[in-house]
C-alpha cells in the first residue's frame, strides 16, 4: 500500500516537490517587467545626464569599427548577445537620441560575433580529449566564421548605401503608424514610468547632485538588465528541463528549413543563442551530428535571440519608441540577411571549408584554438577601441 510522504521526509530521501507551473510563469513575468523597468530606467538616466556628459561617453563609438569592436567586446565580457543589444536599445531610446542608429547598428553586429565566444569556450572544454575536440571545435567555430563572414558582407554595404538603416526605418515607420492608428491604451508603459520614478526618486534620497543621481540610476538599472536576464535564462531552461538536446537531436534528420526553425522556436524558449549552440557542442563532441547538421540549427539561433530586443523595445518612452524598434528591427534584418546570403548560396560551402581549414591546425596544436579565442574576441577588440579612443 502506498504511503504519503511528509514535505520535509520527502526531501530528506531525495524526492522533490514538484513545482508548479503557475509558479515559474508568474516568476517569468515578474523578471520581465523587471527587465523592462531597467530598460526604461537607463533611458531616462541617460536623458538627465545631458548632452555633454552623454556624448563625451559615446563619442569613441561614433567610428563604425569602433562600435564594431565594442559590440564584440562587450559582448564576449557578458556572454549574451542579449544583454548587450537589449542596453543598446535602451541607449538608442533615450529621449535626445545619444546614441543615434547610423553608430548603434555596428554594435548590434559586433554583439552577433561577440555571442558566438560562449560555445566556442565550452568546445575548448575538450581540448585534452583529442579524438572528440576537433569536433567540439568545428561545430562551435563554424557559428563564429558565420557571423563574421555576414559582418564582412553586410558592414561595408551598410556604409556604402545605409540599407539596414533605412529597411529598419521603413518597419519601425510601420510598426509605429499601426499603434498609433490603434490609439490603444498602454498600461505596461505607465506603470513603467512610475516605477523609473520610484527608483529615481529613492536613488535621489540617497545621493546629492543631479549628474550623480543619474550615473547611479544607470547603474543600478544596467545591473536590473544584466541580473534580470541571467535568471529568466535560467528559469526558462529549467523549465525546458532535459528536453532541449530532445527538441535538437529530433529535428537532425529533417529538412533544413525545419531544422532552423527549431533553432529559433528552442532560442526564443531559452532566450539564449548562447544555450542553443552550446548544447550542440557535446553532441557534436560524441559524433552525434555533423558539421552540416549543425549549421542551421545555428543560424536559427541567430534569429531566435533577436526577440530579447523586440521585448526590450516594449519599455522604450513614446517619443522614442520608433527608435527603439527600428534598432530592434535592425537585428532581426541582420540575422535574416546573414541566412539569405550564405545558407543557399556557394558562401555555405567556402563557410565550411574556412571551418575545417582552422580546425586543423588547432587540433594538432590547441595553442592555435586558445590564441584565435584570445585574439578574436578580446584582444582585437580591446585594441581598436584603444587606437579609435586615443585618436
Amino acid at each position: 500500500m502506498a504511503t504519503l510522504l511528509h514535505p520535509s521526509a520527502a526531501a530528506m530521501r531525495g524526492i522533490r516537490p514538484k513545482r508548479k507551473p503557475w509558479l515559474d510563469l508568474l516568476l517569468v513575468g515578474l523578471l520581465l517587467f523587471a527587465f523592462l523597468v531597467g530598460i526604461r530606467g537607463v533611458s531616462e538616466a541617460l536623458r538627465g545626464l545631458g548632452h555633454e556628459y552623454v556624448q563625451g561617453f559615446f563619442g569613441v563609438i561614433r567610428n563604425p569599427f569602433a562600435g564594431l569592436a565594442v559590440g564584440v567586446l562587450a559582448t564576449s565580457v557578458m556572454q549574451s548577445s542579449s544583454a548587450s543589444t537589449s542596453m543598446v536599445v535602451a541607449m538608442v531610446s533615450a529621449p535626445g537620441n545619444p546614441l543615434p542608429i547610423d553608430s548603434a547598428i555596428p554594435m548590434v553586429l559586433g554583439a552577433n560575433i561577440g555571442t558566438t565566444v560562449t560555445s566556442t569556450l565550452v568546445a575548448l572544454g575538450y581540448a585534452r580529449r583529442k579524438n572528440e575536440f576537433g569536433r567540439a571545435f568545428s561545430a562551435a567555430v563554424s557559428h563564429d566564421l558565420f557571423n563574421l563572414l555576414a559582418v564582412g558582407i553586410l558592414l561595408p554595404l551598410e556604409l556604402a548605401t545605409g540599407l539596414l538603416e533605412k529597411t529598419s526605418g521603413l518597419v519601425a515607420q510601420a510598426v509605429g503608424g499601426v499603434a498609433t492608428q490603434s490609439r490603444l491604451p498602454n498600461p505596461v508603459g505607465a506603470l513603467l514610468e512610475v516605477c523609473v520614478e520610484s527608483l529615481d526618486g529613492l536613488v535621489g534620497a540617497l545621493v546629492r547632485g543631479s549628474t550623480l543621481r543619474h550615473w547611479l540610476l544607470a547603474a543600478l538599472c544596467t545591473v536590473v538588465v544584466l541580473g534580470c536576464l541571467g535568471l529568466l535564462v535560467r528559469v526558462l531552461r529549467r523549465v525546458t528541463g532535459g528536453q532541449l538536446q530532445v527538441y535538437l537531436t529530433r529535428s537532425l534528420d529533417s529538412h533544413p528549413l525545419v531544422t532552423l526553425l527549431v533553432g529559433v522556436i528552442v532560442t526564443v524558449m531559452v532566450q539564449s543563442s548562447s544555450i542553443t549552440t552550446s548544447v550542440l557542442v557535446p553532441l557534436a563532441a560524441a559524433g552525434m551530428i555533423s558539421l552540416k547538421q549543425v549549421l542551421p540549427i545555428t543560424l536559427g539561433a541567430n534569429l531566435g535571440t533577436t526577440v530579447t530586443a523586440m521585448i526590450a523595445a516594449v519599455a522604450a518612452p513614446a517619443q522614442t519608441a520608433t527608435f527603439a524598434i527600428q534598432i530592434a528591427a535592425v537585428h532581426v534584418l541582420f540575422n535574416m540577411a546573414g541566412i539569405v546570403l550564405v545558407y543557399p548560396t556557394p558562401l555555405r560551402g567556402l563557410l565550411l571549408r574556412m571551418t575545417r581549414a582552422l580546425t586543423a591546425p588547432a587540433s594538432r596544436l590547441r595553442k592555435v584554438a586558445f590564441l584565435y579565442v584570445a585574439l578574436v574576441f578580446y584582444v582585437l577588440p580591446a585594441a581598436v577601441i584603444l587606437v579609435y579612443r586615443s585618436w
